[in-house]
């Protein structure tokens, strides 16, 4: 369904919802393992109050790049979010190298192979099926931009209290 008529019925609903749809066991079992991993870690240093509109706007994010990335469509999953905690990680601890969080480098490397992979059509090729794309990359971009963002406002915060 295209973006207009979605937005001038109020089913606002269906910006969100394809974090809730996975394809198959292994999709929703890798995606999950990721988010309690990394969700909670980012859960812990922000608190949950603040967390679970993190979830929303990088499912937000995630679908809205997808949808102008490659148009309307039906996909699922929870990849954007999971890249957009992975992009939290990673510029949270460059803003404040002596909090951040223990996610070994080896991983960022792994998941930044694997959103070039997807764009490359491999795992289509292989027969896995088309990858949400737009979705990975629009996650990673709101984790990485808030996460710097947050940060960047963590460390005015801690520099004003060590003067």
């Amino acid at each position: 369904i295209p973006l207009e008529p979605v937005l001038a019925s109020g089913e606002w609903w269906r910006l969100i919802t394809p974090m809730f749809i996975h394809f198959s066991w292994i999709h929703i079992v890798f995606n999950l393992l990721w988010c309690v991993e990394l969700g909670g870690k980012v859960e812990k240093q922000m608190g949950a109050f603040l967390f679970i509109p993190f979830l929303i706007l990088s499912s937000l994010s995630s679908n809205l790049i997808q949808y102008f990335i490659y148009g309307p469509s039906f996909f699922g999953g929870l990849s954007g979010v999971v890249y957009a905690l992975f992009g939290y990680c990673f510029a949270w601890g460059k803003m404040v190298p002596n909090k951040k969080f223990k996610v070994p480098e080896a991983i960022y490397a792994f998941m930044l192979i694997f959103l070039a992979l997807g764009f490359s059509d491999l795992f289509d090729l292989l027969g896995s099926g088309k990858i949400a794309n737009g979705a990975h990359l629009g996650g990673l971009t709101f984790g990485l931009l808030l996460g710097s963002l947050i940060g960047r406002i963590s460390n005015g915060a801690m520099g004003s209290k060590g003067a």
